[in-house]
């Protein structure tokens, strides 16, 4: 597995397996993405460089017959 920790600086990080997804913000730019991320932990916009702010929490959907 990969060691987060020793990705290139300005890159956004990943963690595999983590499960729970959220919604980043570049402040600067006002980008959003969805990541799998780890709380606690500072990602970083791979194109401005700059720390994402968490804007939300995905939920998952509730069961459907559809």
């Amino acid at each position: 597995m990969r060691d987060p920790s020793r990705e290139a600086p300005g890159r956004l990080l990943r963690c595999a397996a983590m499960g729970q997804q959220y919604r980043l913000r570049t402040p600067s730019t006002g980008r959003e993405i969805l990541v799998e991320a780890e709380p606690g932990r500072t990602y970083l916009d791979r194109e401005t460089g700059e720390p994402l702010e968490v804007v939300g929490k995905l939920l998952p959907l509730a069961p459907s017959k559809s």
